[in-house]
């Protein structure tokens, strides 16, 4: 009798293999990633819950200014048709003594001139002229663009931004660019009359790791801190403790970004919600949720914030008007071209 031959496997029984290998390798790839992810965030969060132990040293110095403007020159939404829109922000911030560019937007397009530079001229806004750069964090979308995550660096001539003179440009990391002295912000510190940074606030991002956010900080006579937030990535629940810790009550306003896309996402990518995967602060197997958006308002609510201008993009419409009808007349959505004003002149 002749020896018996294996029978060779079929194609099918190939694939199957090898999906099932795949599959295994997936599984352990991604069970290694959601380890790496809660040993880092465990690791930030006790540095920062360590931090608000010790109690950063009270600023007595910030001053006040009779009122604030806040201009949104790169916003998700727009007054005017002919203003350019993005999923990226940036704000002129003014005081009676102080101007201040605070983030660069986003420039997804690659314009020349960019949003920012074609919307100030638009409106009017001397960006040339101003006393500062702001810079909330090392995102593409604050930077001016992907160029200046990856470099690490302001575009702001990039897009046809020219200052008049060179400005410190506050930053919560080390930053370059032309025009600007970059000064690293890594603890609270007055910038100008009434004027502060929160000092850098940390929280761990999937899938980046560590990022260091901080916000702008306007004391307003008669009404109390307004806190100007690029995305708010480390919370708020953190900057609002940072501003209570370091400068005091009351909060006159909370003006920006939450980064709460509970039910869609403005990036995307192939259909795929970024925002709603990455930078939540949570792994991407948990969405940002309903109750995320509750805890917030709850944050401004215990504290009797009286104003809240939210920016819509990084946050949905739900959010947005979940937001409304919790501070009604108190809400507002931060769009191109209309300007927030808290105080008298």
């Amino acid at each position: 009798m002749a020896d018996e031959q294996p029978v060779p496997p079929t194609s099918g029984a190939v694939v199957g293999r090898c999906a099932a290998l795949l599959g295994a390798l997936g599984a352990s790839v991604a069970a290694w990633e959601a380890a790496a992810f809660l040993r880092g965030r465990r690791s930030v969060d006790e540095r920062w819950y360590r931090t608000v132990a010790q109690a950063a040293d009270r600023v007595e110095d910030l001053g006040s200014t009779r009122w604030v403007e806040i201009t949104p020159l790169v916003e998700w939404a727009a007054e005017r048709e002919d203003l350019l829109t993005e999923a990226g922000v940036s704000y002129y911030v003014r005081t009676e003594e102080r101007s201040i560019l605070f983030d660069m937007g986003d420039n997804a397009a690659c314009r020349f001139p960019s949003p920012l530079a074609t919307n100030a001229a638009l409106l009017d806004v001397p960006l040339q002229q101003v006393d500062a750069v702001f810079i909330s964090h090392a995102h593409s979308d604050h930077l001016g663009g992907m160029e200046g995550e990856k470099q690490r660096r302001i575009l702001l001539t990039d897009g046809g931004v020219h200052l008049a003179r060179s400005v410190p440009a506050y930053c919560p990391v080390p930053l370059s660019g032309t025009g600007v002295t970059p000064v690293v912000c890594d603890q609270p510190r007055v910038i100008g009359p009434g004027l502060a940074s929160t000092g850098a606030i940390p929280r761990y991002l999937f899938p980046e790791g560590e990022l260091l956010e901080h916000g702008l900080v306007v004391r307003v006579e008669g009404h109390g801190l307004v806190l100007i937030s690029g995305c708010g990535h480390p919370g708020l629940d953190r900057f609002l403790l940072r501003c209570e810790q370091v400068f005091g009550g009351p909060f006159g306003a909370f003006v920006g970004g939450l980064h709460l896309p509970v039910k869609d996402s403005r990036a995307k990518r192939y259909g795929v919600p970024l925002q709603r995967l990455l930078c939540t602060g949570k792994p991407p197997w948990l969405l940002p949720s309903e109750l995320d958006a509750a805890r917030a308002a709850t944050e401004l609510q215990s504290r009797q914030v009286p104003v809240v201008a939210l920016s819509p993009h990084d946050s949905c419409d739900w959010t947005l008007d979940y937001f409304h009808r919790l501070f009604g007349e108190g809400f507002h959505r931060l769009t191109v071209g209309r300007t927030l004003r808290i105080g008298s002149v």
